[in-house]
Parts: structure tokens; sequence; C-alpha cells
């Protein structure tokens, strides 16, 4: 009787045993189906995607027609008091208007470009478009290729692009721009820009870079002098010659090219489209123009209208800011006596007297009506930069 119940002592704890490691078994595998459970229901973290080459041009485009139109507005409101002033960068303007106005500027400005960057160009600004000022702030910032993105985070990118200007008959050349912005709220705002001029880092301009900036038809490529050019055709069947490392344009070259009289024998393209030099439309340089080249500034601008002249022989061009709009004409002018020639712009039909003074200024008077223009060009010039002819 005692071993029967020493027995069945033994099975009871045996049996308690075998259940504690059930309950321990499906308590683990119950954490185990918890643990997978939330593994699953857990959404994953979301991730924002780079923005495309695209989209970041989008950004700076908008910037771009964002800025100009705050900038008409801003002129259309205080035109007729800030275009009486002279806030040029010789001058220390501590003046409480000077600071009024810069502070105006700031506060419009800042809807697309942060504390940073106007902390150096409100003033900036405020002197080159806001007051009667004696020069002209010449910014290079259109995208005319390789635009790539340098680095962007979430709330920050930084853009690289290429400006190549060509206005008119200066030799404006290119730069590379690196603009970075930064995200404020849904806003990218401008938050610092460096222009990198050739000198610091060479173009190493391509056909591909030219067509896509002017377009027109790649002729050759050419040395001249030392430096490296492409030679292109544009829209009008004239020559232009482009400087491969700075992108400034070699007049005297194209010239050269527009003037060759003689047809190749070459079965190219050159030879079809090939102009003939004509005397009347492509004009030769003679030393005696070499007094009138240069830039020049007009002294009596009338009601705020500011007036420029670009002369690189032996053609000119004229510009003419006013309040409502800027414009320009280009022509080609002769000389017809030791101080004196006759400028002519065939699209517009505008002809020019001008006379050069002893006092290194010169007399501009029109000699036609020049109807087609707002304002006249008329007045004393005085030159400010003589060129290299």
């Amino acid at each position: 009787m005692k071993k029967f119940f020493l027995l069945f002592i033994g099975l009871l704890i045996l049996l308690s045993a075998c259940n504690d490691t059930e309950d321990a078994r499906v308590e683990e595998n119950q954490s185990k189906d918890t643990k997978e459970i939330i593994v699953e229901d857990a959404e994953p973290e979301e991730t924002k995607d780079d923005l495309s080459i695209t989209e970041v041009q989008q950004i700076i485009d908008k910037h771009k027609e964002d800025n100009e139109a705050i900038r008409s507005q801003l002129q259309e409101k205080h035109s007729q008091e800030w275009y009486q002033q002279d806030w040029t960068f010789d001058r220390d303007d501590t003046g409480e208007e000077f600071q009024a106005a810069v502070s105006t500027v700031r506060e419009s400005l800042s809807e697309i470009m942060t504390d940073n960057f106007l902390d150096e160009w409100a003033e900036i600004y405020t002197r080159a478009y806001f007051c009667q000022c004696d020069w002209n702030l010449t910014l290079y910032e259109s995208i005319s290729g390789r635009l790539e993105i340098v680095d962007q985070s979430e709330d920050q990118i930084q853009a690289k692009f290429m400006s190549l200007e060509k206005e008119g008959m200066a030799e404006q050349g290119g730069i590379m721009n690196v603009w970075t912005f930064q995200l404020d709220g849904d806003t990218w705002k401008l938050n610092e820009k460096e222009a990198v001029s050739p000198e610091d880092e060479a173009l190493h301009l391509t056909v591909d870079d030219i067509k896509e900036a002017f377009k027109g038809k790649f002729i050759e490529e050419t040395e001249y002098e030392g430096n490296k050019y492409l030679v292109f055709l544009n829209g009008n069947d004239f020559y232009e010659v482009w400087n491969v490392i700075d992108g400034s344009a070699n007049y005297e070259l194209s010239n050269k090219y527009n003037e060759v009289k003689e047809e190749t024998e070459e079965d190219d393209a050159m030879n079809d489209d090939h102009i003939e030099n004509n005397e009347e439309e492509f004009p030769e340089f003679t030393d005696e123009m070499v007094p009138f080249g240069g830039d020049w500034d007009r002294i009596n601008n009338d009601e705020g209208d500011q007036g420029f002249i670009l002369s690189r022989p032996p053609y000119m061009e004229i510009a003419i800011r006013t309040e409502e709009d800027n414009y320009l004409i280009t022509g080609s002018f002769e000389v017809i006596s030791e101080n004196s020639a006759r400028f002519y712009d065939d699209e517009s039909g505008c002809e020019l007297e001008m006379i050069l003074k002893e006092d290194e200024t010169m007399e501009v008077n029109e000699w036609t009506e020049c109807s087609s223009l707002l304002s006249t060009p008329e007045g004393i010039y005085e030159y400010i930069v003589r060129r290299d002819i």
C-alpha cells in the first residue's frame, strides 16, 4: 500500500512538470506570433525621393519669374520716388531714405530669398534697379546648358549651370553659376549664389554647348592668335566665332569670315551658305573709327531714362533703359570727318549723327527720326571704358 501511494505521488509530479513545459511552449509560441504580427502590421518609413534635373530647373525658372515680378511691382510703386536718387556704390549711403528703401526691397524679396542671401544682396538690388544710377548691373543667370545637381537633401538643393550671354555687340562671354536653395515651408528660397568666372574655371565649350545656347550651324573649329574658337553660322547667315575657354565673341575674326569673297572648292555646307562680301552690309574697320570705340554713358538722362553706347567698330549698339522697358538698336557706323560719324540701323531705320568733343564726350543727334523707339537716344555721352579695338 505504501509503494502504491509513492507511485501515485510520482505520477502527479510528472504530470505537473509536463503541463508546465507545455504552458511555457504555448506562451513562447504566442510571443513569437505577437512579434510577427507587430512586424507585419508596422508601416514602412516614407523616404523622400531626390529631385530630378527637370524639377530643379523648374525651381530655378520659377525663382527668376517671381524675382522679375516682385521687382516690377517695386518699380511701379516706388519709381517716382526712388529713381530721383543716386545710390551708387562709390557713396556711403547711411541716410534714413536709403535704409528705408533697402528695408522695403528686402521685405518684398524675402518671399523668395533667405535672410542669409538678403544680408548681401538687398542693398545691391536697391542700388542696381531702383535708383538713377550711372551704371548697369549685368548678371549672367540664364541656363544655357550643363545643369547639374551638385548636392541635395530634404531641405536644401545646390545646382550648377553654365550661362552664356550674347547681348548685341558686347563681348559678354560666360560663367558657371552655383545656386543653393533652402526649403522654407513649401517654398524653395535662394540662399546662396556664386558666379565662377572662366579665369577660375575654364568653360571648354563644345559644339553642343553653343547649339543649346544660341542654335546656329556649326562650321569648324579654328585657332587664332593662340586661342581656339568655334565658328557658327547663325539664322541670319552671319558668322559668329566663340572662344572655347571663356565663351567670348571675337568680332575681328568673325568679320574675316564674313568678308571672304572667294567660294571654296570643297563640297560642304560652308560653300553653300557662304555670304559674299558686301561693303554696305559688312563695313570694313578703319583706324579713323578708333576714337568712337569703347563704352559710353549718357550724362544728361531725361526723366529717368538711361542711355548707353557699346561701340566695337565698325559696329555700335545703342541701349536705352526706361521706367517702362529696356531696348536697344544695333547697327554700323562710318566716319564722315575727323570728329563726326554716322550710325544707321537697317531694322528700325534709325540714323544718328555722332560728334566727338574735346573733353572726351560725344554728342548724339537724330539724323532721321527714330520713331520706332520709346525714348530718343539723343544726348551727351562720356566714355567710361576705352576697349581694345
